[in-house]
């Protein structure tokens, strides 16, 4: 069974009109933008509304990463730039699968490098808001910085 498109969603939830779609997809193909950024950028939705749609159109759950802890330790075993590059976040982990938040359900080559990482573990994934990754990521590059800062203090000054 074939997905219905980004587009088609949107407009069938009344989020945007045919009108706007057809501009938006004009722009898309001149800038090479998704479609999804394209239409944030013009402000006909919110971070959220694309989420929802995205999770409609590729049938993956949608995840609040607001108040959810972050698995520093889960983290450490991935590739920094991995997460940050590519706004993924590892959220949990099992005998059998790591469990992933996204952004970009698209992004196929972050995907492919996370199924490296973690196999032999499947990969299941989950969708989130562009402006709550860029809050969790921030929030793991805080802890990064106290444990550096903490790590320099402990050695205290060098006698040169």
């Amino acid at each position: 069974m074939q997905s219905k498109m980004l587009g088609e969603i949107l407009i069938e939830k009344k989020l945007i009109t045919p009108e706007q779609l057809q501009e938006a997809l004009a722009r898309q193909k001149r800038t090479q933008e998704t479609l999804g950024t394209v239409i944030l950028h013009k402000k006909w939705i919110k971070d959220k509304d694309l989420v929802e749609a995205l999770s409609v159109q590729f049938g993956i759950p949608i995840v609040d990463l607001k108040n959810k802890g972050i698995d520093v330790e889960l983290l450490k075993s991935f590739d920094a730039s991995v997460l940050f590059d590519h706004k993924c976040l590892p959220l949990s982990k099992d005998r059998t699968s790591i469990t992933v938040a996204v952004t970009n359900p698209m992004d196929l080559w972050a995907i492919s490098k996370i199924e490296e990482m973690v196999s032999p573990l499947s990969v299941n994934m989950m969708l989130t808001s562009e402006s709550d990754m860029l809050d969790a990521l921030a929030r793991y590059k805080q802890y990064l910085k106290a444990q550096l800062n903490q790590q320099l203090n402990n050695q205290g000054p060098s006698n040169a």
